[in-house]
């Protein structure tokens, strides 16, 4: 999934796009330059937002890495709350217009359809319906 996410790391904003996302972290490619570097070993704290589907999210750079044109950051995820984890599954796992409604009456309308075959069945009230047959030819 590529996504835009702007990083606020000490009050400086730097923009990315996002190679990997999962439920606990995030793998982003940072688009300017500037980029801190991370000491092995070192935790950076970081606030970003994911632009598209408005998320916001803390989490720690865990690693960064310099060797292409646009440095590559790996993030992991601080504690989520409820909405968070819950707009994230829905970004990762749900494609639009995947879930769909289904046609089916709800259960008061159910029961009310129970109730008409019950009180007027068609064994008793359509008797004398015509049966029509279909002729079937030889080919």
């Amino acid at each position: 999934m590529r996504r835009l996410v702007r990083l606020a790391i000490d009050g400086q904003i730097f923009w990315g796009v996002t190679t990997f996302i999962s439920e606990v972290g995030v793998h982003l490619e940072i688009t300017q330059a500037g980029f801190p570097a991370l000491i092995p070993g070192e935790l950076l704290p970081v606030k970003f937002k994911i632009l598209e589907d408005n998320l916001r999210l803390q989490g720690e750079i865990t690693r960064v890495d310099f060797s292409n044109e646009f440095p590559s950051v790996r993030i992991r995820f601080d504690e989520l709350a409820l909405p968070q984890h819950r707009c994230l599954v829905e970004m990762l796992f749900c494609r639009p217009n995947q879930w769909k409604r289904s046609c089916a009456p709800g259960e008061l309308k159910s029961l009310f359809l129970l109730f008409g075959i019950l009180l007027k069945p068609r064994v008793l009230f359509d008797r004398d319906r015509a049966i029509d047959f279909v002729k079937i030819s030889k080919v």
